[in-house]
């Protein structure tokens, strides 16, 4: 599907080096193993579904890594560019911004899995809701892209 676990597996020598308790090692690997399987979730079938629609494979790639981006860039933004409602109602819909929050507020602010779990909805909906979308529209993909007649 992707190489998260690879890249997991290369930093957790690195995790375990910089811990600074047991605790906080595993939950930062666990946290991230388990957004990064809801992120590469969501974001492979967003381009299945890309090509679903696309014409070509130079437009879906087009497409779908501009999309990235666009929901990439919000996770670099300054604390203060979050703040308020509408920058809390962003940070919780794109899925990518809830998931590094939730990866933040459990290993660095050490707070309980279940305290923010609410913050890992927007990836669970992306990695349920987009698969099932590919499932249905599966007889649609072609390797030439477009639609199937």
């Amino acid at each position: 599907m992707s190489i998260w676990p690879v890249v997991t597996a290369v930093a957790v020598p690195y995790v375990w080096v910089l811990r600074v308790g047991d605790q906080v090692a595993g939950d930062a690997i666990a946290s991230g193993m388990v957004v990064g399987f809801l992120l590469a979730a969501t974001f492979c079938a967003f381009g299945l579904l890309m090509s679903t629609f696309a014409a070509s494979n130079r437009t879906s790639l087009a497409v779908t890594f501009f999309i990235f981006l666009a929901l990439a860039i919000p996770t670099q933004l300054p604390c203060a560019a979050t703040a308020g409602w509408l920058g809390e109602l962003i940070m919780r819909v794109n899925p990518m911004t809830a998931g590094s929050h939730f990866i933040k507020q459990v290993t660095v602010a050490d707070h309980a899995w279940g305290q923010e779990a609410d913050w890992l909805i927007a990836p669970l909906v992306g990695a349920v809701v987009l698969p099932l979308a590919v499932l249905l529209l599966a007889g649609r993909l072609r390797l030439q892209g477009g639609f199937a007649k």
